[in-house]
């Protein structure tokens, strides 16, 4: 697992601080030790210098035994305590606290057992000396019945070493606020970092969360599907209120867009996406929808094609819901051509269709034929019997000629009580004439509306 680079400098500042911790104690155990070789070394000085005194230490009184004392510590630089003492524990002259002093006739016992004539020994505690010293070096001072004791305390070989070694502290110490220092510095980088990120966070959550409601306030939906497999990677919530199925079963493969598509309109999709993969140029696409429902929907598809950068080819757009706008659309396109009482073909679309036949009878050289109907004594039953009972009529002619026009005629209602039949692809006048009779035929049967019997021609 990876660090961080806060973790990597902890790291490094914990073993710089091990490190230090050894130095110093490497350090201090070096003074400590020569601090004992010194003392060892001292005790045979001071005791031959007592040794040349007559009588020893009894002739020293207190004050001029400490005066000699200090004077001892500042030739050699060492600080340390000395005390001389009779066979039976009885201080001469001595450095340490009188409390300290009471034990020393158990000390006298013991050394009087261990300590040899001519040499010194040194050792780390004894019976009844105070327990502070950490080194005590005894000797017998020769031609007397006197022993001489030297001891350093902790707190002294603490300050002789802070006195020799201080550069060491020192360096150790600098060297420590500086990494604090710095890791302080880093920490407070690295704190900002975090808040700087949890800031970041929160700007791209909102901005992700008015993004999704942005989606879903769509009225249509977002996808992108891959071209080559047409599996879709991603679809909006707008799925569900526009063909009836969530997101999720589009994306899981339960459901393929292909399956709701109309089967005459699927090959103009494939089509679009060929060509929109080919030329990454962006397409526009009506086409019809089934939803989950039954319910038969036109939707506009505008969409891209685009290549990732892995080589993949992806279609992503926006499909709406147009079912509203295509419904008018078509009635419109209806109204433009159709006859809305009878739904026959009206004039613009019988003038379309003349204007056709002129030209392909001079292309072809085939003939067609024109049939007017004029319905006799239409308007008086309209007049008397009310344009109700007159646009009932209208239809029921309209339905009797349906039957009897091939679907390959055009037929039309001019407007009023004129109808048109336009035949075309003729290959005698006798069907125009054929057809023109059975139209007279059929016309003259009486039409029972309610209750009346209306006849025509």
């Amino acid at each position: 697992m990876s660090l961080s680079r806060s973790g990597l400098f902890t790291l490094a500042l914990t073993l710089w601080t091990g490190l230090t911790v050894l130095v110093i104690h490497n350090s201090y155990q070096q003074e400590r030790n020569l601090a004992h070789e010194r003392l060892n070394s001292l005790i045979y000085t001071l005791s031959a210098d007592i040794a040349q005194r007559p009588g020893g230490a009894e002739n020293l009184s207190q004050q001029a035994g400490l005066t000699q004392i200090q004077h001892w510590q500042q030739t050699t630089g060492i600080h340390f305590d000395l005390s001389v003492i009779d066979q039976s524990g009885q201080p001469l002259i001595s450095t340490l606290l009188p409390t300290d002093t009471l034990g020393l006739h158990e000390t006298a016992r013991f050394l009087n057992a261990t300590l040899d004539t001519t040499k010194s020994q040194c050792f780390v505690t004894v019976a009844g000396y105070p327990e502070s010293h950490c080194y005590l070096c005894a000797i017998r001072i020769s031609d007397t019945q006197q022993t001489l004791l030297l001891s350093l305390t902790q707190t002294q070989v603490m300050s002789q070493w802070l006195e020799n070694r201080w550069w060491i502290v020192s360096l150790a110490v600098l060297t420590l606020l500086l990494l604090l220092a710095l890791h302080l510095l880093i920490t407070l980088r690295y704190h900002k970092s975090k808040l700087t990120q949890g800031h970041l966070a929160t700007k791209v959550e909102k901005q992700e969360s008015e993004f999704r409601r942005l989606l879903r306030n769509l009225p249509g939906l977002i996808y992108r599907m891959n071209a080559r497999s047409k599996k879709v990677v991603y679809m909006s919530p707008g799925s569900l209120p526009l063909v009836g199925y969530h997101p999720e079963q589009f994306i899981e493969q339960k459901v393929s867009p292909m399956d709701i598509i109309e089967e005459e309109d699927k090959e103009r999709l494939y089509n679009q996406i060929r060509l929109a993969h080919q030329s990454l140029k962006p397409f526009e696409l009506v086409y019809r929808v089934r939803t989950l429902h039954g319910e038969l929907k036109w939707v506009i598809d505008r969409g891209n094609c685009y290549l990732d950068a892995d080589g993949e080819y992806y279609v992503e757009g926006v499909i709406l819901d147009i079912t509203e706008r295509e419904l008018v659309r078509q009635q419109i396109e209806y109204l433009a051509i159709q006859d809305p009482l009878t739904e026959l073909y009206n004039r613009y679309k019988f003038n379309d269709e003349l204007v056709s036949a002129v030209d392909e009878t001079k292309r072809q050289e085939e003939h067609f034929a024109m049939l007017f109907i004029d319905l006799d004594r239409f308007k008086n039953i309209n007049d008397s019997l009310g344009h109700q009972l007159g646009d009932r009529l209208l239809r029921e002619v309209s339905e009797r000629l349906r039957k009897i026009v091939k679907h390959k005629h055009f037929l039309g209602r001019m407007g009023g009580d004129e109808f048109v039949v336009l035949m075309r692809h003729l290959q005698t006048k006798d069907e125009a004439r054929d057809l023109a009779r059975e139209i007279n035929r059929v016309l003259r049967i009486p039409f029972n509306i309610e209750s009346y019997e209306l006849r025509i021609s």
